[in-house]
């Protein structure tokens, strides 16, 4: 017999020997802020069992991620996993399918995840949310000298110092202090903090040298880049860093050997009409610098789920549920590299006539640190 469902608190410690079984990793110790021994957490697994048994999984977690001052709800899919004894018989397609009108029932403006853009894109994921990656080596810095901040590894006593910190982000997920505290502790991420006086900054790093999270004066964070070659003997540094302007990221580019623009995760788009309400006093400030003010009316449609939004435009850019006479069709993957490509979407996508007008207003902005995931 099967069973489509959400996970129950006494099947939580199958459900972990599955994932651990799965991923060859200690899910308690390496996802601890995810997978928490409470009825509502164990909850946020949708399952299939047969013969009694966990056969496959996939997990919706919430979010909540505020960028510049607009708030989207969001589900962060993980833990996508099947037994390999029932590989091979569409478990996860239907599991996947399950999901997805889970999160369109309940509202989730995206979902993201981290995984294989073909195999995920066959759902509707893309790659999409710009952010930089930056490489720093010991050439890099040559030149860089100390401010003279006190180094010191990340403690619990420290943790209101980091919250106060990363709530000034203009771009992050909205964390409880139990979320705070839980990744923190994450077993794969190390964390270091400079001060001087009432200035502080921390790093957390992944693999020894890859940072997923910073934040605070960048002469700390400046300092504490030269601790991570000077103290723990490291080589070269990633840094992942969202798209934004500050100090941080100047100090970055600074020091960088070299960087780039990617995608920061794969984007489903699950309510487009919410999605573009929520971002629609940002993309009424970008059309607002057009010299040339234009009059029109367009519905974007999803090919997919045949969800559409009309755009009037004229003095300024309204939204509408009629459709209008000019339709432009879109696949879900289209309409994330619409969205939140790293691009002009006149760049990848055919959008005839209206190309200026997108090209001038998208993508989007939009990043969740890599510490939430990884």
């Amino acid at each position: 017999m099967k069973e489509i469902r959400p996970a129950k608190i006494g099947e939580f410690d199958e459900l972990m020997r599955l994932l651990e079984n799965c991923f060859n990793k200690s899910m308690a110790d390496d996802y601890c802020h995810i997978y928490r021994k409470t009825p509502n957490h164990t909850a946020m697994n949708k399952i299939i069992k047969l013969n009694e048994k966990i056969a496959s999984n996939v997990g919706v977690f919430p979010l909540s991620a505020v960028t510049n001052g607009i708030e989207l709800s969001i589900a962060g899919v993980g833990g996508i996993a099947t037994d390999p004894k029932y590989r091979g018989k569409g478990l996860m397609a239907e599991l996947l399918s399950f999901s997805i009108k889970h999160m369109k029932d309940n509202q989730y403006d995206i979902s993201v995840l981290d995984g294989d853009r073909w195999r995920y894109g066959n759902y509707g994921w893309e790659r999409g949310g710009r952010c930089y990656c930056f490489s720093i080596n010991k050439s890099s810095i040559r030149d860089l000298k100390p401010y003279g901040y006190a180094i010191k590894p990340y403690s619990r006593s420290n943790l209101k110092q980091v919250i106060n910190i990363h709530e000034k982000e203009p771009m992050r997920a909205k964390r409880t202090e139990d979320d705070y505290r839980l990744i923190f502790k994450r077993r794969k991420i190390r964390t270091f903090l400079a001060q001087n006086n009432s200035l502080i900054s921390y790093i957390c790093l992944v693999d020894n040298n890859v940072v997923v999270e910073f934040g605070g004066d960048y002469k700390g964070l400046s300092d504490l880049i030269l601790f991570c070659f000077r103290k723990l003997d490291i080589k070269e540094l990633t840094i992942k860093a969202p798209y934004v302007a500050g100090k941080n990221i100047q100090l970055l580019f600074k020091l960088s050997a070299s960087w780039y623009l990617h995608p920061s995760c794969m984007i489903k788009i699950l309510k487009i009409r919410s999605l573009l309400n929520k971002y629609l006093s940002l993309i009424n400030k970008r059309y607002a610098e057009f010299v040339h003010r234009l009059n029109g009316e367009l519905t974007l449609k999803s090919s997919d789920s045949g969800e559409y939004v009309s755009i009037i435009y004229g003095d300024n850019i309204t939204l509408s549920n009629k459709i209008t006479r000019n339709v432009l069709t879109l696949s879900d993957r289209e309409l994330v590299i619409l969205l939140f490509g790293i691009v002009k979407p006149g760049m990848i996508l055919n959008l005839g006539i209206y190309r200026d007008f997108f090209n001038r207003i998208f993508p989007l902005d939009f990043y969740i640190w890599s510490s939430e995931f990884v």
